[in-house]
């Protein structure tokens, strides 16, 4: 029901759908990401094309970012700034007005003639980029009984654009590997198979997931993102299909992350001077619920999120989420509204929804410095929070981190201190440490240190505590174990 219910609306809006040309997503990547953060902190003011905070960035926006810092003569770039913002240019060169990236060889005229793809063909009614994706990784683990670790991935991507008015984008691989110790310990944790009368296997991000040779070590997945994009109006923006999608300015979010694999969505993006408006729509899937012959379990999640650029260098938003399980019902159609308070329509069906609200701040200072946090309360009571006793309702979680970045060298420091506070008598602080620098052409992740200290007191009946963040990327829930029967207790 929830996919026909998407098709319907997409299919709607497209009918009035304007001449504006409609730009594909860069997808997701840490390293592509920071260089794209850095520039608009050196430029000394926001992005006109697309807020930062709400990930991915349309390539069509990168390419006015990469334009603009370019032609900014107070903009101090070095001689990697010039090749890192040639590089951003190269790659989405559909959108440039000289039609750059052309490559100095290509093969047989047909192949490679652009430097950022295999094969592209660019005209004015059909715009294509095919390129292979090709991944071999081997290493050795320390500390475990597996001792070598590796990743095979095999596959294509293939973006492009129908008449400039239509986007789409696919990319699918296959992949099998060995995974370390640390990593099969949480897939057991986080699937149950204690508990469990045949082994559920998984991968840390993806989605279903086969042993490879029957080795509680060897994964065998397949990897597959897809989507459509076209402007319903010359501000408003829908993108259909299945990704990841993130809200946020550090390397993870409490509001919406990209660590959960790719999930079925809707996103209609408004965007009018210094002002986004966002709503999303998605199902979700935890395999970790289910028998291994078993569907998968649903639930379904509706957020909206408005972003404000109240300067050239502050940026507030505000956001408000829905997350439910209506078993065979499906989705809601309440939370189709889209501009509505979410927290009225579940306190008007008498609805045991989890609803949540929250708000997030960037302030890019000195052509060097991003100050960022979020703040967010799930199921918040005020009743319970002023009583001071301390209650299960009362959820919230705040995140602060600071983004350094240099004129020599791309070198984004980032210190990040996130706090959970499901209540007064259970605490996790967590504190990151994330060195990120870019040396000559190739950004390389020199340090990568996560200091993970946690505090509990008061554990009550529960041996062992834990929190676990939910297929959403967001809402945090409590799984406790019992020592002695391995119960599990939700």
């Amino acid at each position: 029901m929830f996919k026909k219910l998407l098709l319907s609306l997409s299919a709607i809006s497209f009918i009035g759908f304007t001449s504006v040309a409609q730009s594909v997503f860069a997808p997701l990547n840490q390293d592509y990401y920071h260089l794209i953060d850095r520039y608009e902190i050196k430029r000394g003011k926001f992005a006109e094309g697309f807020h930062t905070t709400v990930k991915p960035y349309t390539r069509k926006g990168i390419v006015q970012l990469a334009d603009s810092v370019l032609a900014d003569k107070s903009c101090r770039l070095s001689s990697q700034d010039f090749f890192n913002l040639e590089y951003l240019r190269n790659d989405s060169w559909e959108w440039t007005s000289d039609q750059s990236g052309d490559s100095d060889t290509n093969l047989w005229d047909i192949f490679y003639r652009k430097k950022a793809d295999a094969y592209s063909s660019n005209t004015n009614d059909f715009d294509i980029h095919v390129n292979p994706v090709l991944n071999l990784e081997i290493g050795a683990a320390d500390g475990g009984l597996q001792k070598t670790v590796s990743l095979n991935s095999r596959g294509v991507e293939i973006r492009g654009m129908i008449n400039k008015k239509i986007g789409f984008y696919t990319f699918m691989t296959d992949n099998v590997g060995l995974i370390p110790d640390y990593v099969k310990n949480y897939v057991d944790f986080y699937n149950q198979n204690s508990v469990r009368l045949e082994r559920l296997p998984g991968m840390p991000g993806e989605g279903y997931t086969k042993e490879f040779k029957t080795d509680p070590y060897g994964v065998d997945f397949f990897s597959a993102r897809a989507y459509i994009t076209f402007q319903a109006t010359k501000n408003i923006g829908i993108q259909f299909g299945h990704d990841r999608n993130f809200i946020g300015n550090g390397f993870r979010s409490m509001i919406l992350s990209d660590n959960a694999p790719p999930y079925l969505f809707l996103k209609i993006t408004t965007q009018v001077g210094r002002f986004q408006y966002q709503n999303l729509f998605a199902e979700l899937i935890n395999p970790s619920l289910a028998a291994v012959a078993e569907a998968l379990p649903k639930k379904y999640i509706a957020m909206h999120h408005l972003s404000m650029n109240l300067s050239r260098r502050f940026n507030l938003g505000i956001f408000e989420a829905v997350v439910f399980d209506k078993g065979e019902k499906g989705f809601d159609l309440n939370y189709l509204n889209p501009v509505i308070f979410y927290r009225y329509l579940e306190g008007f069906q008498g609805s045991s929804d989890n609803a949540f609200v929250g708000f997030d701040f960037k302030y890019n200072f000195k052509k060097h410095f991003s100050l960022y946090g979020q703040w967010m309360i799930d199921e918040f009571v005020a009743k319970e929070f002023l009583a001071g006793k301390g209650s299960w309702l009362n959820k919230y979680s705040v995140q602060a981190g600071l983004n350094i970045s240099t004129h020599s060298v791309l070198i984004i420091l980032t210190y990040r201190v996130n706090l959970i506070l499901p209540d007064r008598s259970h605490t996790v602080i967590m504190i990151h440490l994330l060195t990120h620098i870019t040396v000559r052409r190739l950004p390389i992740r020199l340090v990568q240190t996560f200091l993970n200290g946690v505090i509990f007191s008061d554990f009550n009946r529960v041996q062992n505590y834990s929190l676990l963040q939910n297929i959403s990327g967001q809402n945090l829930e409590k799984i406790a174990i019992a020592q002695k029967t391995g119960e599990v207790i939700f």
